[in-house]
């Protein structure tokens, strides 16, 4: 079994989209009031869970620095206290407590010239690169960020990290004539990384720091690239392995039924010709019976005519007994009486015998009764090797999800063949082919092969079923040709008989 391209492709994508996003919940509004009711409105980002960063030039010599809780409602202004400044690396930390919200990660190395870097700007993000990372006279001792993102008034200190989400450095503004904040007009500046993590290691303020290194958008999707590839080389190995095991074991099954079908068969050929022999001897037996039967109506005509000469001999021993022989009477009456009980004997066992045929005749009819029932069973299992060598064409479902989620089912055809019908749904022990998403039900639908035409039942699935847009009746078969698209649930299949 091999995984079609548009698998390969389709796992790549869902792969590649994966990269993470720069997010804003550690941005916070920050409002410095100072002398003649000024306002500035700039930005804080939060290190942890009482602490913030922001440019040292913003909050020196304020009256009051708040902090904009917008997380909450109505939005809560909380006051913050400058716990720590240095004016030379501009860099000033606040602390303020009960703001709601996630601490920043730092990120773990400077980002090099020519990577991606976006800059915070409150609910919005501006991407560009880094141009340098160099040292910049009057605006701090080591190495900032020189890139082309322009923010704007309002826009101070806003934080600048990575294509990861993590924290590079704070925006810096240079002064302009009568050291008035000036906005950026072609470059922009902000704090080194190394710088950041050093001046806050000697205020003592706690942060987290990256494990591992930011990979560029290109190095990730590179390195997604080779774990999606890793991950089909898997699965298409997984599929070799169950489609030889599905072979295998429908193989094994087919040699057992052929096996268990040549036992019967030898056993119904003994039954026949135990079954022939007994009927043959019936025969004969009946045969002899008949001719039995025969000679006794003989001897029963002959004791007839006996009866009748006795009667005869008896009126002339009455004859004889008036004329006064009375001994020719007696010897009359003594051989009636002998031949009578003679006659009653014989009776008796010509009874017996046609008891005996009967019998004979009853068991003759059990022993052909079975041998019918034996010629129906070798028809049966004649029939079930028939739809054991029957076969058809593995039927391939190749879905994915609303969502981009992959899923692939094969059907194999000859056990679809065999069976008849092939069940797909969530739970692995009640069906065929298993489906293990949550919105499919433990029995979907089932697969059905008629006159060697292929058709889908929905089995009153929860989220439904359909094909080509129509929804399925539950328990009313619907017809799947090639290219036709089944959908289950949120999956969205096409059939391919391969």
């Amino acid at each position: 079994m091999k995984i079609g391209p548009t698998f390969v492709l389709s796992l790549i994508a869902s792969t590649l989209m994966m990269v993470p996003s720069a997010q804003a919940d550690y941005v916070y509004p920050m409002h410095v009031e100072r002398s003649s009711n000024r306002v500035i409105e700039a930005f804080a980002t939060k290190l942890n869970d009482t602490q913030f960063v922001t440019d040292a030039e913003l909050v020196n010599g304020a009256d009051k620095v708040f902090l904009l809780d917008r997380s909450v409602t109505p939005e809560a202004k909380v006051l913050a206290t400058v716990s720590f400044i240095d004016k030379k690396q501009r860099i000033a930390v606040l602390t303020a407590s009960s703001i709601s919200g996630k601490a920043v990660t730092v990120a773990l190395n400077p980002q090099a010239p020519t990577r991606q870097i976006s800059l915070l700007l409150g609910t919005t993000k501006a991407d560009s690169v880094v141009q340098r990372y160099e040292p910049k006279k009057d605006l701090a001792t080591g190495p900032l960020y020189v890139h082309t993102v322009r923010y704007t008034d309002k826009q101070w200190a806003a934080p600048l990290v990575n294509n990861c989400g993590e924290l590079l450095g704070i925006s810096v503004y240079e002064s302009g004539v009568f050291s008035r904040m000036t906005l950026p007009e072609i470059f922009a500046y902000a704090l080194g990384t190394e710088l950041l993590k050093t001046t806050l290691d000697a205020a003592k303020v706690s942060y987290t720091v990256a494990t591992d290194a930011c990979l560029s958008d290109i190095e990730l999707a590179e390195k997604n690239a080779e774990e999606a590839r890793k991950k089909v080389e898997q699965a298409q190995k997984e599929l070799e392995q169950a489609d030889k095991a599905a072979q295998e074991k429908l193989e094994a099954a087919k040699k057992a039924a052929e096996a268990e079908l040549e036992k019967q068969r030898l056993e119904l050929e003994k039954a026949r010709t135990e079954a022939d022999d007994v009927a043959k001897k019936t025969t004969e037996e009946l045969e002899k019976a008949r001719l039995e039967l025969e000679q006794l109506e003989k001897d029963r005509e002959k004791v007839n005519e006996d009866l009748e000469r006795l009667e005869k001999e008896k009126q002339s021993a009455e004859q004889a007994k008036q004329q006064g022989d009375q001994q020719k009477l007696y010897l009359a009456i003594g051989a009636a009486t002998i031949f009578i009980l003679g006659l009653i004997i014989f009776l008796v066992i010509l009874r017996k015998r046609r008891a005996a045929i009967a019998e004979r005749e009853s068991q003759l009819m059990q022993t052909q009764r079975e041998a019918s029932g034996l010629e129906q069973e070798k028809q049966q299992l004649s029939a079930e090797l028939q739809q054991l060598n029957r076969s058809f064409n593995d039927i391939l479902l190749d879905g994915v999800a609303s969502d981009g989620r992959t899923a692939r089912l094969k059907i194999n055809g000859k056990a679809l063949a065999q069976k008849g019908v092939q069940v797909i749904g969530r739970e692995s022990t009640q069906v065929d082919y298993a489906l293990a998403e949550p919105e499919i039900s433990r029995k979907h639908v089932q697969i059905i092969l008629r006159d060697n035409r292929v058709y889908v039942e929905d089995l009153k699935s929860q989220n439904g079923s359909w094909v080509n847009n129509q929804a399925l009746v539950p328990h009313q078969p619907v017809e799947l040709i090639q290219g036709s698209q089944l959908k289950l649930s949120s999956f969205t299949f096409t059939v391919t008989f391969l």
